[in-house]
């Protein structure tokens, strides 16, 4: 027996994606379909409405949504996410499940926008309408009750795709894996109103509803036909405030998510940062977070930083990466150098503040390249570095320089710090650094590290070593003007003259322009020196001390144009300097990667 429909038409007044969306659950739930069919026509302020079945982080950027003031609404049907505005139409067929049929529905509408504007839209075999140049102008979803369904579809009117493009983009930050979420379909889309500027809302609204009524043999005379409601009426449909409030609530959006594994990550100076947390019900239930390629690992601060992200809502995930993780770490890596005593084989992305004792010679490779070999160094030991091109011939003793993406590697025996191919090296003053010259870390290469041969660390097991990254906040720097000394000159270390000499018995002591030296002393051009000591252009020297241009200094230390420095330290400069001096520069030449033949143990970091 055929059956006698009721067709009813409603053209939605409101522009709430939760009240539209509960009005479809309204109809689905409440009113009987067995002998109605039901057109709803609809549209929303910008949204991004997802399916049942989706991944809010994987289908849209959750932090430019709420910049935009833009909603995010998961419906209660399945199929990939959409962009609403109110340029964009809805449209919605509910039927008795056992009248569904989605073919019959787009067939409907493409007919009747070809007929009013002459388009070529036609349906693929995935339920789009698409345009004659296979571009998208609609996209189908659907939800099946037992004795009911509903099937309902997007038109592109005149939406801002602009806006679409944007917002339809997981955060570039983030990557998810492990997910059962339902995947969308990327497609390029087409507005109709490009195809002709007269297809409007109500217009569509009026050619589409007349497509349906006669589709059931009714001729639409009147507007009074397409009945508009305000579906947010609590007194007209009983029970859709609830409804609606569960669509908003944070849990059906965020909670509903299938659960999926997050991951960030970034590459600094150090090492290569990487964060992974589990997310279930919307939030973080466990995390990890692992330096690589570092040659320490600043445990307590990892797991720190992971108690404090465990059970956070994954809601914010690009905001708490920034601001919880990333912002630790590159406050570590702006702040934090490498001294020269933690210099390590291997260690990569070095970044490091010396000053050069001894710029050292100059060799030429066979493709005409140029080499330095200096030594340098800082308050905690000395080391040689290795320097190519450009960078070799600009620098001189004295200088302080700030290296970073350096690498230490073994060469000869010989634990080396290079510049590299990538490495960049800035001159940031002169002189005036306290620094010594013990531990010498070329002489301190691990027996596993180097060649046969090699002798080992001196003082205390490589477990000792201080971490790369302290677990505390960095050590303020301070940063004050250079004061440049140069009255008396401060003699080359690879350019001193050699007067006669004058030792006391049972010593070996050479004097370079100096009447007397004690036994064990080096004198340059002073008259008297203490035992053990070196005096450079200096009156007098505790024994152990090297003074160049200083009256004093305290037993093993050295001091450049300084009158006083504390022992086992080095100063250049004006008297009682105890923190480094910085004076900003200029950048020394960045090597090519031009003749670098030849060079053993070279790795290159990027950072």
């Amino acid at each position: 027996m055929v059956r006698s429909l009721d067709i009813f038409v409603y053209k939605s007044t409101s522009h709430n994606v939760w009240v539209n969306l509960s009005f479809e659950d309204w109809i689905l739930s409440k009113v009987d379909l067995t002998c109605r069919r039901i057109l709803f026509l609809w549209r929303n302020s910008p949204c991004v409405v997802i399916g049942r079945h989706q991944n809010p982080w994987l289908e849209t950027n959750i932090a430019v949504l709420r910049d935009k003031g833009v909603l995010l609404a998961r419906r209660r049907s399945g199929g990939g996410a959409v962009y609403h505005d109110l340029g964009n139409m809805n449209c919605t067929v509910f039927t008795h499940r056992q009248d569904y049929d989605r073919e019959r529905n787009l067939q409907l509408v493409c007919e009747a926008l070809n007929r009013g504007w002459g388009l070529d839209l036609s349906m693929n075999k995935h339920h789009d309408i698409i345009s004659g140049n296979q571009l998208k102008v609609s996209g189908s979803s659907s939800k099946l009750a037992k004795d009911s369904a509903f099937h309902h579809f997007t038109l592109l009117l005149c939406a801002d795709t602009a806006n679409m493009t944007t917002l339809l983009r997981p955060a570039p930050l983030l990557s998810l894996t492990n997910t059962s979420a339902t995947l969308s379909r990327r497609s390029s889309t087409l507005n109709l109103s490009s195809r002709s500027h007269d297809i409007t809302w109500d217009a569509a609204c009026s050619h589409i509803a007349s497509a349906f009524y006669s589709a059931h043999d009714i001729t639409l005379t009147n507007q009074q036909r397409v009945v508009e409601v305000e579906p947010g009426e609590e007194g007209g449909f009983p029970g859709i405030t609830k409804m609606a409030d569960e669509l908003k609530d944070w849990y059906w959006i965020y909670g509903k998510t299938p659960k999926f594994t997050l991951k960030a990550e970034n590459e600094f100076k150090f090492g290569h940062l990487v964060f992974t947390a589990e997310v279930e019900g919307g939030a973080i239930i466990s995390c990890d977070i692992i330096l690589e390629h570092s040659s320490a690992t600043p445990t307590a601060l990892l797991n720190n930083l992971k108690d404090a992200l465990t059970g956070k809502t994954a809601l914010d995930c690009t905001q708490l990466w920034r601001s919880h993780v990333l912002a630790v770490f590159q406050h570590m890596a702006e702040e934090r150098c490498v001294c020269i005593k933690d210099l390590r084989p291997g260690m990569k992305n070095v970044t490091s503040t010396f000053i050069v004792i001894d710029k050292g010679t100059t060799n030429n490779t066979k493709d005409g390249s140029v080499v330095r070999k200096c030594r340098v160094a800082d308050k905690t030991g000395s080391i040689f570095f290795s320097l190519w091109n450009e960078q070799a011939e600009a620098i001189e003793s004295g200088d302080i320089l700030k290296l970073t993406k350096g690498y230490a590697s073994v060469w000869k025996g010989s634990l080396v710090l290079y510049s590299g191919k990538y490495g960049i090296l800035e001159k940031i003053g002169e002189f005036t650094m306290l620094y010594s010259e013990t531990p010498d870390m070329s002489e301190c290469v691990p027996l596993d590290q180097g060649t046969q041969g090699t002798r080992g660390y001196s003082g205390g097991s490589r477990q000792d070593n201080p971490p790369l990254l302290s677990d505390g906040p960095p050590q303020q720097q301070h940063n004050l003007e250079t004061t440049k000394l140069r009255s008396p000159p401060v003699p080359s270390m690879m350019d001193r003259s050699s007067p006669q000499a004058d030792a006391t018995a049972g010593a070996q002591a050479q004097a370079y322009g100096s009447p007397d030296a004690s036994a064990g002393a080096q004198a340059y051009g002073s008259p008297d020196a203490s035992a053990g000591a070196q005096a450079y252009g200096s009156p007098d020297a505790s024994a152990g001390a090297q003074a160049y241009g200083s009256p004093d200094a305290s037993p093993g230390a050295q001091a450049y144009g300084s009158p006083d420095a504390s022992a086992g330290a080095q100063a250049y400069g004006p008297p009682e300097v105890h923190a480094n001096h910085a004076q900003s520069g200029h950048t020394l030449p960045t090597l090519s990667s031009e003749g670098r033949r030849g060079r053993r143990g070279q790795t290159s970091g990027s950072g």
